[in-house]
């Protein structure tokens, strides 16, 4: 039998950034948009250590506040990427109302900050997202565009193609005879 297990993005680093400060006994808070503020100052030989530490899990401290934004925008859109129920609604209302700013106001910081629409950015996320659930191969493409709100299948394919340079089909082409020569070893 296969098991799946799920796991909520933003509070597995949380835990992680938590459980450092509390052993290195630095104070912190929460901030008002989910980032943890330092309460204790510290010497940059310190804080070096800390980014050493944190880059094996795949978080940063971030020193300058547009990017800090733009880490959250991108936050936010794996949580609707992620979440069947977010995805019914359009990412920029939930974008606008989560983080507290103007949608254009985030759209331009955003894009100054990497170079990417916010919608690029999604279209980027769904389309790891479809390439994961066609490795996982029990859905359907259709199941797998109504699964991520496109309004077809068609729709999703032209994106994962502009994305990835590869049909779907072929896409899974490789899939299964990576598949097929793994069981032949």
């Amino acid at each position: 039998m296969k098991y799946t297990i799920s796991y909520q993005v933003p509070v597995l680093p949380q835990r992680i950034v938590m459980d450092y400060l509390d052993s290195n006994n630095i104070e912190f808070q929460y901030g008002t948009r989910g980032e943890i503020e330092l309460q204790t100052s510290l010497c940059e030989q310190k804080i070096s250590e800390m980014e050493h530490f944190f880059i094996h899990y795949g978080i940063e401290i971030i020193r300058d506040e547009k990017v800090f934004l733009a880490q959250r925008i991108k936050d936010v859109l794996a949580e609707i990427a992620y979440d069947d129920k977010r995805l019914k609604k359009t990412s920029s209302c939930h974008l606008a109302d989560h983080m507290g700013f103007s949608y254009a106001y985030l759209a331009g910081s955003f894009e100054r900050s990497t170079s990417y629409t916010i919608e690029k950015y999604l279209i980027m996320i769904k389309v790891e997202r479809a390439k994961r659930l066609i490795v996982e191969g029990e859905l359907t493409i259709k199941e797998i565009s109504m699964l991520m709100n496109y309004s077809s299948a068609g729709h999703m394919c032209k994106q994962f193609k502009k994305t990835t340079g590869l049909s779907v089909t072929s896409f899974r082409r490789i899939i299964d005879y990576k598949r097929n020569r793994v069981v032949r070893l």
